[in-house]
Protein backbone atom coordinates (compact mmCIF):
# COMPACT_ATOMS: atom_id res chain seq x y z
CA UNK A 1 0.00 0.00 0.00
CA UNK A 2 3.20 2.19 0.81
CA UNK A 3 4.35 1.54 -2.98
CA UNK A 4 0.95 1.96 -4.75
CA UNK A 5 0.90 5.63 -2.56
CA UNK A 6 3.86 6.56 -3.58
CA UNK A 7 3.93 5.42 -7.43
CA UNK A 8 0.82 7.74 -7.59
CA UNK A 9 2.50 10.88 -6.18
CA UNK A 10 4.40 13.31 -8.83
CA UNK A 11 8.11 13.07 -7.35
CA UNK A 12 10.78 11.47 -8.66
CA UNK A 13 12.14 10.05 -5.43
CA UNK A 14 8.63 8.34 -5.23
CA UNK A 15 8.26 6.80 -8.13
CA UNK A 16 11.85 5.09 -7.94
CA UNK A 17 10.67 4.16 -4.37
CA UNK A 18 7.70 2.69 -6.20
CA UNK A 19 9.54 0.96 -8.19
CA UNK A 20 11.60 -0.72 -5.59
CA UNK A 21 8.72 -1.44 -3.70
CA UNK A 22 7.29 -3.32 -6.84
CA UNK A 23 10.38 -5.31 -7.63
CA UNK A 24 10.32 -6.57 -3.73
CA UNK A 25 6.76 -7.28 -4.08
CA UNK A 26 7.41 -9.50 -7.18
CA UNK A 27 10.12 -11.51 -5.96
CA UNK A 28 8.22 -12.39 -2.48
CA UNK A 29 5.22 -14.36 -3.20
CA UNK A 30 2.83 -14.47 -0.57
CA UNK A 31 3.39 -16.89 2.60
CA UNK A 32 0.15 -17.07 4.21
CA UNK A 33 -0.55 -19.78 6.72
CA UNK A 34 -4.59 -19.29 6.47
CA UNK A 35 -7.31 -17.92 4.13
CA UNK A 36 -7.77 -14.71 5.50
CA UNK A 37 -4.11 -13.65 5.01
CA UNK A 38 -3.82 -15.15 1.33
CA UNK A 39 -7.17 -13.18 0.87
CA UNK A 40 -5.84 -10.11 1.93
CA UNK A 41 -2.28 -10.69 -0.20
CA UNK A 42 -4.06 -11.66 -3.18
CA UNK A 43 -6.28 -8.32 -3.03
CA UNK A 44 -2.55 -6.16 -1.86
CA UNK A 45 -1.17 -8.18 -5.27
CA UNK A 46 -4.17 -7.29 -7.46
CA UNK A 47 -4.65 -3.89 -6.44
CA UNK A 48 -1.01 -2.93 -7.44
CA UNK A 49 -1.33 -4.61 -10.90
CA UNK A 50 -4.51 -2.05 -11.28
CA UNK A 51 -6.87 -6.02 -11.73
CA UNK A 52 -10.38 -5.86 -10.97
CA UNK A 53 -11.34 -6.26 -7.04
CA UNK A 54 -14.13 -7.95 -5.79
CA UNK A 55 -14.28 -7.41 -1.85
CA UNK A 56 -18.10 -8.67 -1.05
CA UNK A 57 -17.36 -12.03 0.96
CA UNK A 58 -18.50 -11.87 4.54
CA UNK A 59 -14.39 -11.52 5.38
CA UNK A 60 -14.47 -8.21 3.94
CA UNK A 61 -17.39 -7.08 5.93
CA UNK A 62 -15.98 -8.14 9.44
CA UNK A 63 -15.74 -5.85 11.69
CA UNK A 64 -11.77 -6.45 12.12
CA UNK A 65 -11.15 -5.99 8.32
CA UNK A 66 -14.23 -3.13 7.05
CA UNK A 67 -12.09 0.16 7.47
CA UNK A 68 -8.69 -1.74 5.21
CA UNK A 69 -11.73 -2.79 2.68
CA UNK A 70 -12.61 1.05 2.02
CA UNK A 71 -9.16 1.70 2.28
CA UNK A 72 -8.82 -0.50 -0.66
CA UNK A 73 -11.75 0.97 -2.67
CA UNK A 74 -10.16 4.47 -2.59
CA UNK A 75 -6.97 2.71 -3.53
CA UNK A 76 -8.51 0.91 -6.43
CA UNK A 77 -10.44 4.49 -7.22
CA UNK A 78 -7.76 6.01 -7.25
CA UNK A 79 -5.71 4.07 -9.79
CA UNK A 80 -8.98 3.45 -11.86
CA UNK A 81 -9.44 -0.19 -11.25
CA UNK A 82 -12.62 -1.63 -11.02
CA UNK A 83 -13.84 -2.69 -7.07
CA UNK A 84 -16.85 -4.16 -6.07
CA UNK A 85 -17.25 -3.84 -2.25
CA UNK A 86 -21.38 -4.44 -1.75
CA UNK A 87 -21.06 0.04 -1.84
CA UNK A 88 -20.46 2.32 -4.88
CA UNK A 89 -18.70 5.29 -4.41
CA UNK A 90 -21.41 7.74 -3.72
CA UNK A 91 -22.36 5.76 -0.84
CA UNK A 92 -19.18 5.35 0.01
CA UNK A 93 -18.53 8.57 0.16
CA UNK A 94 -21.62 9.91 2.20
CA UNK A 95 -20.83 6.96 4.73
CA UNK A 96 -17.04 7.97 5.47
CA UNK A 97 -18.51 11.86 5.24
CA UNK A 98 -21.40 11.48 8.12
CA UNK A 99 -18.75 9.41 10.21
CA UNK A 100 -16.02 11.69 9.94
CA UNK A 101 -19.01 14.80 10.50
CA UNK A 102 -19.23 12.98 14.56
CA UNK A 103 -15.29 11.87 15.05
CA UNK A 104 -15.19 14.24 18.10
CA UNK A 105 -18.26 12.42 19.69
CA UNK A 106 -16.65 9.37 19.82
CA UNK A 107 -13.22 7.63 20.83
CA UNK A 108 -11.28 6.65 18.21
CA UNK A 109 -7.61 4.93 17.46
CA UNK A 110 -6.02 7.79 16.34
CA UNK A 111 -5.03 6.15 13.35
CA UNK A 112 -8.68 5.18 12.63
CA UNK A 113 -8.95 8.87 12.53
CA UNK A 114 -6.02 9.65 10.50
CA UNK A 115 -7.34 7.52 7.67
CA UNK A 116 -10.53 8.71 7.87
CA UNK A 117 -10.02 12.21 7.56
CA UNK A 118 -7.20 11.11 4.26
CA UNK A 119 -10.52 8.74 2.89
CA UNK A 120 -12.66 12.15 3.43
CA UNK A 121 -10.46 14.53 1.75
CA UNK A 122 -9.66 12.03 -0.86
CA UNK A 123 -13.14 10.66 -1.85
CA UNK A 124 -14.19 14.89 -1.59
CA UNK A 125 -11.63 16.17 -4.09
CA UNK A 126 -13.10 13.67 -6.14
CA UNK A 127 -16.80 15.27 -6.50
CA UNK A 128 -15.12 18.98 -6.52
CA UNK A 129 -16.56 19.18 -2.68
CA UNK A 130 -13.52 22.20 -1.69
CA UNK A 131 -15.07 22.93 1.67
CA UNK A 132 -15.08 19.18 2.92
CA UNK A 133 -11.47 18.58 1.55
CA UNK A 134 -10.39 21.27 3.74
CA UNK A 135 -11.82 20.53 6.76
CA UNK A 136 -10.71 17.04 6.71
CA UNK A 137 -7.00 18.29 5.81
CA UNK A 138 -7.07 20.59 8.80
CA UNK A 139 -7.93 18.05 10.52
CA UNK A 140 -5.23 15.45 9.73
CA UNK A 141 -2.75 17.89 9.76
CA UNK A 142 -2.98 18.46 12.72
CA UNK A 143 -2.21 14.57 13.89
CA UNK A 144 1.28 14.88 11.83
CA UNK A 145 3.85 13.34 14.51
CA UNK A 146 7.35 15.08 14.47
CA UNK A 147 8.87 12.48 12.32
CA UNK A 148 6.77 13.37 9.74
CA UNK A 149 4.48 10.51 9.50
CA UNK A 150 0.85 9.64 11.00
CA UNK A 151 1.15 7.37 14.11
CA UNK A 152 4.03 6.13 12.71
CA UNK A 153 2.38 3.64 10.54
CA UNK A 154 2.74 3.31 6.83
CA UNK A 155 -0.44 2.99 5.81
CA UNK A 156 -1.71 5.34 7.81
CA UNK A 157 0.98 7.37 6.87
CA UNK A 158 0.33 6.31 2.88
CA UNK A 159 -2.84 7.39 2.84
CA UNK A 160 -2.54 11.11 4.27
CA UNK A 161 0.48 11.22 1.73
CA UNK A 162 -1.90 10.61 -1.07
CA UNK A 163 -4.81 13.46 0.85
CA UNK A 164 -1.55 16.02 1.48
CA UNK A 165 -1.02 15.65 -2.20
CA UNK A 166 -4.63 17.52 -3.49
CA UNK A 167 -3.43 20.83 -2.38
CA UNK A 168 -0.76 23.09 -3.02
CA UNK A 169 2.11 21.14 -1.57
CA UNK A 170 3.34 22.40 1.91
CA UNK A 171 5.88 21.42 4.72
CA UNK A 172 3.26 18.81 5.64
CA UNK A 173 3.24 16.93 2.41
CA UNK A 174 7.29 17.49 2.37
CA UNK A 175 7.91 15.97 5.69
CA UNK A 176 5.11 13.19 5.04
CA UNK A 177 6.35 12.40 1.61
CA UNK A 178 10.24 12.45 3.58
CA UNK A 179 9.16 9.96 6.39
CA UNK A 180 7.49 7.53 4.13
CA UNK A 181 10.91 7.39 1.96
CA UNK A 182 13.03 7.27 5.11
CA UNK A 183 11.59 4.69 6.40
CA UNK A 184 11.74 1.86 3.39
CA UNK A 185 14.83 -0.62 3.78
CA UNK A 186 17.29 -1.12 1.51
CA UNK A 187 15.50 -4.16 0.00
CA UNK A 188 12.31 -1.92 -1.31
CA UNK A 189 10.36 -3.05 1.59
CA UNK A 190 9.15 -1.39 4.71
CA UNK A 191 7.96 -3.38 8.21
CA UNK A 192 4.80 -2.58 9.86
CA UNK A 193 5.84 -0.01 12.96
CA UNK A 194 8.28 -0.35 16.49
CA UNK A 195 7.29 -1.63 19.30
CA UNK A 196 10.38 -0.29 21.32
CA UNK A 197 7.88 0.04 24.61
CA UNK A 198 5.81 -3.47 24.12
CA UNK A 199 9.17 -5.05 23.41
CA UNK A 200 11.42 -3.57 26.30
CA UNK A 201 8.19 -4.83 28.34
CA UNK A 202 8.38 -8.40 27.50
CA UNK A 203 12.04 -8.58 28.05
CA UNK A 204 12.06 -7.29 31.39
CA UNK A 205 9.43 -9.85 32.08
CA UNK A 206 11.23 -12.68 30.53
CA UNK A 207 14.89 -11.63 32.04
CA UNK A 208 13.26 -9.94 35.42
CA UNK A 209 15.68 -12.96 37.20
CA UNK A 210 18.49 -13.72 34.99
CA UNK A 211 21.70 -11.82 36.99
CA UNK A 212 23.65 -10.46 34.55
CA UNK A 213 20.52 -9.15 32.61
CA UNK A 214 19.38 -7.49 36.31
CA UNK A 215 22.64 -6.28 36.96
CA UNK A 216 23.34 -4.53 33.66
CA UNK A 217 19.90 -3.78 31.64
CA UNK A 218 17.13 -3.81 34.30
CA UNK A 219 17.23 -0.90 35.67
CA UNK A 220 17.77 0.51 32.36
CA UNK A 221 14.74 -0.50 30.55
CA UNK A 222 12.78 0.21 33.58
CA UNK A 223 13.91 3.85 33.46
CA UNK A 224 13.11 3.85 30.14
CA UNK A 225 9.35 2.81 30.39
CA UNK A 226 8.82 5.39 33.43
CA UNK A 227 10.38 7.92 31.23
CA UNK A 228 7.84 7.42 28.56
CA UNK A 229 4.84 6.86 30.27
CA UNK A 230 1.73 8.71 28.28
CA UNK A 231 0.51 11.94 30.42
CA UNK A 232 -2.89 9.63 31.34
CA UNK A 233 -0.36 6.83 33.01
CA UNK A 234 -0.75 4.25 30.44
CA UNK A 235 2.23 3.53 28.13
CA UNK A 236 1.13 2.78 23.96
CA UNK A 237 3.03 -0.10 22.15
CA UNK A 238 5.91 2.95 20.91
CA UNK A 239 6.65 6.37 21.83
CA UNK A 240 5.05 9.15 20.88
CA UNK A 241 1.31 6.55 20.38
CA UNK A 242 -1.85 6.53 22.75
CA UNK A 243 -2.20 4.39 25.54
CA UNK A 244 -3.31 0.72 25.27
CA UNK A 245 -4.45 -1.57 28.32
CA UNK A 246 -1.95 -4.50 27.03
CA UNK A 247 1.21 -2.48 26.71
CA UNK A 248 -0.01 -0.73 29.64
CA UNK A 249 -0.40 -3.68 31.76
CA UNK A 250 2.55 -5.38 30.04
CA UNK A 251 4.73 -2.51 31.74
CA UNK A 252 3.05 -2.59 34.90
CA UNK A 253 4.55 -6.19 35.09
CA UNK A 254 7.62 -5.30 34.48
CA UNK A 255 7.45 -2.70 37.00
CA UNK A 256 8.04 -5.24 39.34
CA UNK A 257 7.42 -4.19 43.18
CA UNK A 258 10.27 -2.05 44.08
CA UNK A 259 9.53 1.13 45.66
CA UNK A 260 11.27 2.62 42.93
CA UNK A 261 8.66 2.63 40.65
CA UNK A 262 5.95 2.67 43.17
CA UNK A 263 4.49 6.26 41.69
CA UNK A 264 4.66 4.97 38.18
CA UNK A 265 2.63 2.23 38.61
CA UNK A 266 -0.06 3.79 41.18
CA UNK A 267 -0.72 5.97 37.54
CA UNK A 268 -1.02 3.06 35.41
CA UNK A 269 -3.14 1.50 38.07
CA UNK A 270 -5.31 4.33 38.44
CA UNK A 271 -5.39 4.59 34.05
CA UNK A 272 -6.59 0.98 34.17
CA UNK A 273 -9.44 1.64 36.51
CA UNK A 274 -10.26 4.30 34.29
CA UNK A 275 -10.37 1.92 31.05
CA UNK A 276 -12.60 -0.61 32.47
CA UNK A 277 -15.68 -1.10 31.31
CA UNK A 278 -19.23 -1.81 33.19
CA UNK A 279 -19.01 -5.35 32.25
CA UNK A 280 -16.39 -5.22 34.15
CA UNK A 281 -13.67 -5.98 31.33
CA UNK A 282 -11.21 -4.51 29.52
CA UNK A 283 -11.15 -3.64 25.74
CA UNK A 284 -7.69 -3.41 24.10
CA UNK A 285 -7.26 0.29 22.45
CA UNK A 286 -9.39 3.34 24.10
CA UNK A 287 -11.65 2.90 21.52
CA UNK A 288 -15.64 2.46 22.17
CA UNK A 289 -16.14 -0.33 18.85
CA UNK A 290 -13.02 -2.29 19.99
CA UNK A 291 -14.04 -5.93 21.35
CA UNK A 292 -12.49 -7.77 24.46
CA UNK A 293 -10.06 -9.67 23.77
CA UNK A 294 -8.86 -12.94 25.59
CA UNK A 295 -4.66 -12.38 25.90
CA UNK A 296 -5.45 -8.36 26.68
CA UNK A 297 -8.01 -8.79 29.37
CA UNK A 298 -5.82 -11.43 31.45
CA UNK A 299 -2.84 -8.85 30.83
CA UNK A 300 -4.99 -6.45 32.87
CA UNK A 301 -6.16 -9.04 35.28
CA UNK A 302 -2.97 -10.07 36.00
CA UNK A 303 -0.83 -6.88 36.46
CA UNK A 304 -3.65 -5.62 38.56
CA UNK A 305 -3.59 -8.15 41.17
CA UNK A 306 0.19 -8.25 41.55
CA UNK A 307 0.12 -4.35 41.87
CA UNK A 308 0.11 -3.32 45.57
CA UNK A 309 -1.35 0.10 44.24
CA UNK A 310 -4.31 -1.11 42.86
CA UNK A 311 -7.63 1.18 43.56
CA UNK A 312 -9.70 -1.08 46.46
CA UNK A 313 -12.95 -0.27 44.22
CA UNK A 314 -11.62 -2.31 40.93
CA UNK A 315 -13.32 -5.62 41.05
CA UNK A 316 -11.03 -8.23 39.05
CA UNK A 317 -14.10 -11.23 39.30
CA UNK A 318 -16.17 -10.26 36.10
CA UNK A 319 -13.20 -10.53 34.38
CA UNK A 320 -11.95 -13.67 35.33
CA UNK A 321 -15.70 -15.49 35.10
CA UNK A 322 -15.42 -14.08 31.20
CA UNK A 323 -12.05 -15.89 30.78
CA UNK A 324 -13.21 -19.14 32.40
CA UNK A 325 -16.28 -18.99 30.10
CA UNK A 326 -14.49 -18.17 27.34
CA UNK A 327 -11.95 -21.07 27.80
CA UNK A 328 -14.49 -23.45 28.61
CA UNK A 329 -16.12 -22.88 25.23
CA UNK A 330 -12.83 -22.81 23.11
CA UNK A 331 -11.08 -26.10 23.14
CA UNK A 332 -8.27 -24.10 21.41
CA UNK A 333 -7.08 -20.75 23.03
CA UNK A 334 -6.90 -17.83 20.71
CA UNK A 335 -5.06 -14.33 21.33
CA UNK A 336 -5.62 -11.58 19.37
CA UNK A 337 -1.93 -10.36 19.26
CA UNK A 338 -0.01 -13.31 19.03
CA UNK A 339 -0.35 -16.12 15.84
CA UNK A 340 0.97 -18.72 18.67
CA UNK A 341 -1.09 -20.85 20.42
CA UNK A 342 1.59 -21.32 23.23
CA UNK A 343 1.30 -17.36 24.18
CA UNK A 344 -2.45 -17.93 24.19
CA UNK A 345 -2.08 -20.67 27.03
CA UNK A 346 0.50 -19.06 29.06
CA UNK A 347 -0.47 -15.40 28.73
CA UNK A 348 -3.93 -16.25 29.45
CA UNK A 349 -3.44 -19.20 32.48
CA UNK A 350 -1.34 -16.74 34.33
CA UNK A 351 -4.62 -14.63 35.24
CA UNK A 352 -6.90 -17.73 36.11
CA UNK A 353 -7.09 -19.49 39.65
CA UNK A 354 -4.06 -22.28 40.22
CA UNK A 355 -5.24 -25.52 39.52
CA UNK A 356 -8.16 -24.19 37.56
CA UNK A 357 -9.36 -27.74 35.45
CA UNK A 358 -9.47 -25.14 32.45
CA UNK A 359 -6.02 -24.49 33.02
CA UNK A 360 -5.28 -28.12 33.06
CA UNK A 361 -7.27 -29.24 30.14
CA UNK A 362 -4.96 -26.38 28.12
CA UNK A 363 -1.94 -27.61 29.09
CA UNK A 364 -2.77 -30.96 28.31
CA UNK A 365 -3.50 -29.80 24.59
CA UNK A 366 -0.48 -28.18 24.60
CA UNK A 367 1.74 -31.07 25.33
CA UNK A 368 -0.17 -33.07 22.60
CA UNK A 369 0.78 -30.69 20.63
CA UNK A 370 4.99 -31.38 20.86
CA UNK A 371 6.84 -32.31 17.93
CA UNK A 372 8.76 -35.60 17.53
CA UNK A 373 11.92 -33.09 17.57
CA UNK A 374 10.56 -31.88 20.85
CA UNK A 375 9.44 -28.14 19.95
CA UNK A 376 5.97 -26.37 19.45
CA UNK A 377 4.67 -24.80 16.44
CA UNK A 378 2.98 -21.86 16.51
CA UNK A 379 -0.27 -23.89 15.41
CA UNK A 380 -0.92 -27.82 15.68
CA UNK A 381 1.15 -29.68 13.12
CA UNK A 382 3.40 -26.79 11.69
CA UNK A 383 6.75 -27.32 12.15
CA UNK A 384 8.69 -26.29 15.44
CA UNK A 385 9.75 -23.14 16.02
CA UNK A 386 11.79 -21.19 19.28
CA UNK A 387 9.11 -18.63 20.29
CA UNK A 388 6.47 -21.26 20.54
CA UNK A 389 8.63 -23.89 22.20
CA UNK A 390 9.84 -20.89 24.71
CA UNK A 391 6.36 -20.34 25.63
CA UNK A 392 5.26 -23.54 25.83
CA UNK A 393 8.23 -25.08 28.26
CA UNK A 394 7.30 -21.80 30.33
CA UNK A 395 3.69 -23.06 30.62
CA UNK A 396 4.96 -26.35 31.31
CA UNK A 397 7.18 -25.26 34.13
CA UNK A 398 4.49 -23.04 35.47
CA UNK A 399 1.31 -25.34 35.29
CA UNK A 400 2.19 -29.16 35.23
CA UNK A 401 6.18 -29.31 36.36
CA UNK A 402 5.98 -32.83 36.83
CA UNK A 403 5.80 -33.35 33.54
CA UNK A 404 9.40 -33.71 33.08
CA UNK A 405 9.54 -35.19 29.76
CA UNK A 406 8.17 -32.48 27.67
CA UNK A 407 10.27 -30.10 29.06
CA UNK A 408 13.53 -31.27 28.76
CA UNK A 409 12.94 -31.96 25.55
CA UNK A 410 11.52 -28.89 24.76
CA UNK A 411 14.88 -27.20 26.48
CA UNK A 412 16.62 -29.44 23.93
CA UNK A 413 15.37 -27.87 21.14
CA UNK A 414 15.88 -24.61 22.43
CA UNK A 415 19.95 -25.07 23.38
CA UNK A 416 19.96 -27.03 19.67
CA UNK A 417 18.65 -24.66 17.57
CA UNK A 418 19.85 -21.51 19.17
CA UNK A 419 22.04 -19.48 16.69
CA UNK A 420 26.38 -18.28 17.77
CA UNK A 421 24.98 -15.35 18.55
CA UNK A 422 22.26 -16.20 20.97
CA UNK A 423 19.07 -15.61 19.09
CA UNK A 424 16.88 -18.05 17.60
CA UNK A 425 15.34 -17.64 13.80
CA UNK A 426 11.97 -16.07 14.06
CA UNK A 427 8.77 -16.67 12.34
CA UNK A 428 5.54 -13.52 11.20
CA UNK A 429 3.95 -14.11 14.60
CA UNK A 430 2.25 -10.86 15.74
CA UNK A 431 -0.84 -10.15 13.94
CA UNK A 432 -0.61 -6.58 12.89
CA UNK A 433 -2.24 -5.25 10.91
CA UNK A 434 -4.58 -7.62 11.30
CA UNK A 435 -5.12 -10.67 9.34
CA UNK A 436 -1.73 -9.77 8.74
CA UNK A 437 1.49 -11.13 10.78
CA UNK A 438 4.74 -9.04 11.72
CA UNK A 439 8.13 -10.44 12.65
CA UNK A 440 10.03 -8.66 15.41
CA UNK A 441 13.47 -10.08 15.78
CA UNK A 442 13.30 -9.14 19.86
CA UNK A 443 9.98 -11.03 20.57
CA UNK A 444 11.04 -14.11 18.76
CA UNK A 445 14.16 -13.70 21.75
CA UNK A 446 11.93 -13.00 24.45
CA UNK A 447 9.65 -15.87 24.15
CA UNK A 448 12.05 -18.66 23.10
CA UNK A 449 14.50 -17.62 25.86
CA UNK A 450 11.59 -17.58 28.60
CA UNK A 451 11.69 -20.94 29.44
CA UNK A 452 15.47 -21.36 29.62
CA UNK A 453 15.37 -18.41 31.80
CA UNK A 454 12.22 -19.83 33.80
CA UNK A 455 13.88 -23.60 33.82
CA UNK A 456 16.98 -21.41 34.85
CA UNK A 457 15.87 -19.79 38.07
CA UNK A 458 14.03 -23.00 39.16
CA UNK A 459 17.07 -25.06 39.12
CA UNK A 460 19.04 -22.35 41.11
Amino acid sequence: MAGVALSLVDDPRARAAAARARSWIESHPSAARDEDTRLFDEALGRLWLGEALELRAPFWQSPVMLRKTWSLQVFALLLGASVDTGVDEPFLRALVSTIFAKRNERALKPWHRVELAAMNALLSARVGDRAATRDALTDLRGAQCDDGSFCYLPVSTALALLALDLEPRDAAFERCLDSVLRAQREDGSWVFTTNELWDTSILLRTFEDTSPFRESCAARGRAFLVENQCDDGGWGFRVGVQSDNDTASSALLALGRADTYARARARCAQYLAGQQMPSGLWRTWQDVSDEVSDDVLAHVVLALSLCDETPSAVDLNPAREWLVDQCSHNSTWKGSWYRNQAYSVLEIAKALPKGHPVVLRAIEALERGRNDDGGWGAALGERSVASATGLAVTAMLLFAPERVEPIVSGLVYLIESQGTDGTWRGVPEMLGPRPLVSHYQTQTHAFAASGLALASRLAR
